[in-house]
């Protein structure tokens, strides 16, 4: 028998990002906007629901896309604090 809660994916704490998320332009590269966070760029396409991680050292820079922002800043955190892809992703 568990001595305590299990965090799931429904009750576990919501992700915080450890930085600002800042637009750096409104129509960039790939003809939407473009982010800076944490020293990573992040440029998408028009409407913003497809990105991409430009980060120096990190494997997946400027190789896949992913979804918004927010979802790239998650991945920026756990590379540059813990030097390790996301748990969700296989590698």
């Amino acid at each position: 028998m568990s001595s305590g809660p299990t965090l799931s994916p429904i009750t576990r704490p919501w992700y915080e990002p450890r930085g600002e998320l800042l637009r750096t332009a409104e129509v960039g590269e790939w003809g939407g906007p473009n982010y800076s966070y944490r020293g990573a760029k992040i440029r998408c396409n028009p409407g913003g629901h497809v990105c991409s991680l430009v980060l120096e050292g990190h494997p997946w820079s400027a190789r896949t896309s992913f979804g918004v922002p927010g979802t790239i800043t998650h991945i920026v955190d756990a590379w540059l604090d813990e030097g390790r892809l996301p748990g969700w992703t296989k590698r």
